[in-house]
């Protein structure tokens, strides 16, 4: 049901849930299922940083590195080791001399408006 990273995250959840719940309910008991379980909740933590990775890419190319640079620290601390990490990772290194914000190109007009008042 999960269509991906830039829709709803809540089959990604109850997927989650229920392969958690799996594993805590039938521990050593379920066989070679439980290798499968565990490898679709490693499954379900990819596509999650992989949202994350969207978010970060979406500030990122619209300039606003101070935000695109909270995602990536996000997904570094809260999915180490996977793809999106080490790609996070090499990306923070890339914009780490930019300025948080876009430079203001409008600024001379905001002053004629504050004038005003």
């Amino acid at each position: 049901m999960y269509q991906g990273a830039r829709y709803d995250v809540t089959p990604l959840n109850d997927a989650d849930n229920i392969a958690k719940q799996t594993l805590a309910q039938f521990h050593g008991q379920i066989g070679d299922e439980e290798s499968r379980v565990a490898a679709t909740r490693a499954n379900i933590r990819q596509q999650r940083a992989e949202r994350e990775w969207a978010v970060a890419q979406y500030y990122d190319n619209k300039k606003q590195y101070g935000a695109a640079r909270l995602y990536y620290r996000t997904i570094l601390d809260k999915y180490p080791g996977t793809e999106c990490a080490d790609r996070a990772r090499t990306r923070m290194q890339e914009i780490q001399n930019e300025p948080d914000n876009p430079p203001d190109h409008f600024k001379w007009l905001h002053g004629l408006f504050e004038r005003e008042r």
